[in-house]
C-alpha cells in the first residue's frame, strides 16, 4: 500500500503507546452492529436482521428455531462456533487452475441459522470507482450480491443463503439489504481474536472492512477507510487505505445459512475439557510474587491451547489475587467512542466475563473463582491504577511482554532487549485541555499514564482473578 504522507497514522509515544492522529471523532466508526433477529422481534438498537431469501415463503417463524410454520424441528448438525465449513466454490483463479469450494469459520450459531465469514479471499478488488466510503454505493457490494452471487454458490446453496440487513454508519447511518456482505472492525473484534484470509492469486494479507476510518476531505482529495491487515499467523491489525488511489485488496465475505442439509464441515479444536478434573492443590502453596499456570487460552496460533502464567500479587487469607504475565490479547474499551464510559459499562468488562471467562477456564477453575468484596473485581476484570501503584509500585515491575496475537498493537518498546507491550487499567481520566474522559493504560515501558486514552484505542489487556483456594479439594 502507498505511504500515508503524513496523513492519519499510528504514531510510537515515547511511552510505548501508539497514538491514532485523526482530526475527526471516531465515534461512528466502531459503532456498526452485527446482530439479527426475527424482523418481528427486533429490539430498538439492534441494527441488523435477517429474512429468508424466500421472503414470502420461508421466514423464520417465532418458535425461534427457524422452522416452518412454527413446527418443533431439531437441528441433528454437528457444527459448532469455530469449525471451519466448505461451502461454494471459488471463482478467484490463482489456485493452480483449480477452483475448490471456499473455505469459511462458523462465528455465530442463532436460531438454527449459522454465520459464516470467509478464510479464503473471494475477490481482490477496489472498494469504488470513485473514493466513495459508502457500503451501499461500492464495487465490492455490487460485485458480491451480483457474479460472485450467482457463480460461487449452486441454486441449492443459494437457498440456504439468508437476506441480511446491514447497517453501515458513515456521516449518517445507512442499511442495505445483502446476501453477501463484509465484516465491521466491531463484527471482527466480536467474533475473533485473530482471522486472515489466504489469497493465493495475490498474497495479499489485507482485506476491506465496512468502516471508514476517517471522512474528511484532504488539500488532495484522498478519502481513507480502515483496512484489516492479517499478519503472520492471523494476528489482527489495522491499516489505513487511499480509496482515492484505487487500492485492490483481499475480500472477506459473510453470509448467514440455514443449518439444513449436509455440509463439509472440519471441527474446531476442543479448548478445554470440562469433565477432567484437575490437580490445583499446588495453587494452595503459592504465595505473593509467584508464578503458576491457571487454565488456558490461545496465546500462540490459532490452534494450540496453551496454559496462562500468572503472577501473584497478594495473597489474603484463603484468596489470591492474580494477574496474567503477559499481555495476552488487544482489546478496545467499548465499540462506541463515549465520554461516559465506566468499567461498570464498559465493553470490555463484558466480554472479559462472557466470552473469555469461559474460554480461559474449565469447570472446576471456574469455580475458584471469588471476589474480595468490591463489585468491581468479581469474575475477570482489570486493576485500577491504584492497585497498579500499591503492586507494581515501579515502571519494570509493570513491565509485561505481548504474546503473538497481542502484536503491536497499543505500542511496543523495548528495553533491555526485550519488547514490552502496552495494557489497559479499568480507571478512568479526565482530561482537563481537551475537557474529555477517557481509559488510563500503562505504557509499554512501565509508565503510568496520566492523560487518558479513547475508549476505542486498541490497547492489550492483562486480566486479574481472585482465587478462592478453600475451594480446592
Amino acid at each position: 500500500m502507498a505511504g500515508l504522507k503524513g496523513k492519519p497514522k499510528g504514531k510510537l509515544s515515547p511511552n510505548g503507546l501508539k497514538l491514532i492522529i485523526c482530526s475527526v471523532s471516531l465515534s461512528a466508526v466502531l459503532a456498526g452492529s452485527f446482530i439479527y433477529t426475527e424482523a418481528d422481534k427486533l429490539k430498538s438498537g439492534d441494527k441488523t436482521e435477517y429474512s429468508s431469501g424466500e421472503q414470502d415463503s420461508d421466514k423464520t417463524s417465532k418458535d425461534g428455531k427457524g422452522n416452518k410454520n412454527g413446527k418443533s424441528k431439531e437441528i441433528q448438525l454437528d457444527i459448532s462456533v469455530g469449525d471451519e465449513i466448505t461451502f461454494g466454490k471459488n471463482i478467484t483463479g490463482g489456485y493452480d487452475d483449480i477452483t475448490p469450494g471456499i473455505g469459511w469459520r462458523v462465528a455465530d450459531i442463532r436460531d438454527g441459522n449459522m454465520l459464516l465469514i470467509s478464510y479464503d479471499s473471494v475477490a481482490s478488488m477496489k472498494f469504488s470507482n470513485d473514493g466513495s466510503l459508502s457500503w451501499k454505493d461500492s464495487l465490492v457490494r455490487n460485485y458480491l450480491n451480483g457474479d460472485f452471487y450467482k457463480n460461487a454458490f449452486s441454486e441449492e446453496e443459494r437457498s440456504k443463503i439468508l437476506l441480511t440487513n446491514v447497517t453501515f454508519k458513515n456521516q449518517k447511518e445507512e442499511t442495505s439489504q445483502d446476501y453477501v456482505y463484509i465484516p465491521s472492525m466491531s463484527e471482527i473484534g466480536s467474533y475473533f481474536k485473530f482471522h486472515a484470509v489466504q489469497n493465493p492469486a495475490t498474497h495479499d494479507n489485507m482485506y476491506f472492512v465496512r468502516d471508514p476510518f476517517c471522512i474528511e476531505e484532504e488539500d488532495d482529495g484522498l478519502y481513507f477507510r480502515y483496512v484489516c491487515e492479517a499478519v503472520g499467523e492471523g494476528r489482527i491489525e489495522n491499516d489505513i487505505a487511499y480509496v482515492n488511489e484505487m487500492e485492490c485488496h483481499s475480500i472477506c465475505a459473510c453470509i448467514w445459512v440455514k443449518m439444513e442439509g449436509s455440509f463439509n464441515v472440519t471441527k474446531a479444536p476442543f479448548n478445554k475439557d470440562d469433565s477432567a478434573k484437575k490437580d490445583l492443590s499446588y495453587l494452595k502453596s503459592a504465595n505473593t510474587g509467584d508464578y503458576v499456570e491457571f487454565g488456558k487460552y490461545t496465546i500462540n496460533d490459532s490452534t494450540t491451547y496453551d496454559p496462562i502464567t500468572w503472577k501473584v500479587l497478594d495473597k489474603q487469607g484463603d484468596k489470591i489475587l492474580l494477574i496474567s504475565r503477559d499481555v495476552l490479547f488487544p482489546r478496545f474499551y467499548c465499540y462506541e467512542d463515549t465520554n461516559d464510559v465506566t468499567w461498570e459499562n464498559s465493553e470490555l468488562r463484558s466480554y472479559l466475563n462472557t466470552r473469555i471467562k469461559n474460554e480461559f477456564f474449565a469447570n472446576d477453575e471456574l469455580n475458584l473463582l471469588t471476589t474480595n468484596g468490591d463489585a468491581a473485581e468479581e469474575g475477570v476484570f482489570l486493576l485500577s491504577v491504584d492497585e497498579i501503584k500499591k503492586y507494581m509500585p515501579d515502571e519494570a515491575s509493570r513491565r509485561a511482554v505481548p504474546t503473538f496475537i497481542c502484536g503491536s498493537n497499543g505500542g511496543t518498546m523495548e528495553v533491555d532487549g526485550v519488547t514490552y507491550g502496552a495494557w489497559w487499567t479499568r480507571t478512568v481520566c479526565y482530561d482537563e485541555e481537551y475537557h474529555d474522559s477517557g481509559m488510563i493504560p500503562i505504557g509499554a515501558n512501565g509508565f503510568l499514564n496520566t492523560v487518558p486514552f479513547r475508549s476505542w484505542a486498541v490497547i492489550g489487556v492483562r486480566p486479574s482473578v481472585w482465587v478462592d483456594l478453600s475451594k480446592i479439594k
